[in-house]
């Protein structure tokens, strides 16, 4: 009965993904023309940017080698792609989780990849790679833990193709850049004793922190800043981004539920085989640092009303990382009561979005 019921689901999403994304094509999909802008203009504002190189080069290859190297077929080609992700993730093909928890991780991933899989289609490629490393990463757990021989050269070779498909992410979106960061420190706390753990932590996560108070200060510095936001963004915005007071309620929503989520991340308890202390550390890293640095960069950047330009990375990220955290809680952890409080909460933030926007 749980499989069939799977498999009503699966159907069910697949046949709604095509009808969306069938109604909301062409113009009616953001960035629907900036990126017909790059494909048709061989990358246009993308070209020699160092976090677009891997999709220049995919969309290039598709163009020389499809029989249909239109744009729309192009689109299509993606939409299929991210299909079939979702279809392989919710049968635990890329990640691996309990069977009870099939439907609270389509919910979540339905949060996740609804935007990043039409519209930020490279944010959304960034979305999908990063996953399938984390399965990677997974499995390289599960061979370690059977302690032979080629269970061990397996666990080495599947660590080394989640950080092959890692560093691939850096060359599609600068949200790709900040993951593989995430990894770099994540890799490095594993590696030390718990007392100093805490210790480096904390001074990563200050020094970060002090870092991004220090450009913020700087006139020139934050003045250059916008200047290269501004000859990179394309036909976006360039206008003053000060605080409104539906933006000001919206993001002290924000700060309340990122708040909340990570006080429910540190007192849930989480599957240990399906999330190892590798993964767990990643994840810990996402709520806590990534989300903190993007949260005080948004409220410092619309306080002194720099363009949204600048500000739209920083959100973007914040809510790639709180994303990722409910798709985590989702797959890992053993309440579902807070699973349907997470998802409620997501919910919640994304109707205050869409007002925000409005």
């Amino acid at each position: 009965m749980l499989v069939s019921t799977r498999l009503v689901g699966t159907v069910l999403l697949f046949v709604f993904g095509l009808v969306a994304y069938a109604n909301w094509s062409s113009d009616r999909i953001p960035d629907w023309d900036s990126y017909r802008n790059i494909y048709e203009n061989d990358g246009a504002w993308l070209k020699g940017r160092t976090e677009s190189w891997v999709w220049l080069f995919s969309m290039n290859a598709f163009k020389a080698l499809s029989p249909l190297p239109s744009y729309e077929a192009f689109r299509w080609t993606l939409f299929a792609t991210f299909t079939a992700f979702i279809i392989f993730f919710l049968k635990g093909k890329v990640i691996a989780y309990p069977r009870d928890r099939y439907w609270f991780v389509l919910a979540a991933l339905l949060v996740l990849s609804s935007l990043r899989f039409t519209a930020q289609i490279r944010e959304g490629a960034v979305v999908a790679l990063f996953l399938l490393s984390i399965g990677m990463l997974q499995r390289s757990n599960f061979y370690s833990l059977q302690k032979t021989r080629n269970s061990n050269q397996h666990a080495y070779l599947w660590a080394f193709f989640s950080w092959m498909v890692g560093i691939i992410c850096i060359g599609l979106h600068l949200s790709g850049l900040a993951l593989f960061v995430v990894r770099i420190f994540s890799y490095i706390l594993s590696r030390i004793s718990h007392p100093s753990r805490r210790f480096i932590f904390s001074l990563v996560w200050l020094a970060l922190l002090l870092i991004i108070f220090w450009v913020m200060l700087e006139d020139r510095l934050i003045a250059e800043l916008v200047s290269l936001a501004l000859s990179r963004s394309g036909t976006r915005d360039g206008t003053a981004g000060y605080f409104t007071a539906i933006s000001l309620t919206y993001w002290l929503v924000n700060i309340a539920f990122w708040f909340a989520i990570n006080i429910m991340r540190s007192r849930l308890l989480f599957c240990d085989y399906f999330a190892p202390v590798q993964i767990k550390q990643i994840f810990s890293i996402i709520s806590g640092p990534m989300a903190a640095i993007c949260l005080i960069s948004i409220v410092s950047f619309k306080s002194f009303g720099v363009q949204p330009v600048v500000t739209v990375l920083f959100v973007r990220t914040f809510d790639l990382a709180i994303g990722l955290i409910i798709l985590y809680i989702s797959l890992f952890s053993k309440s579902k009561l807070a699973l349907s409080a997470a998802l409620l909460f997501m919910g919640i933030k994304s109707v205050f979005q869409f007002i925000e926007f409005e």
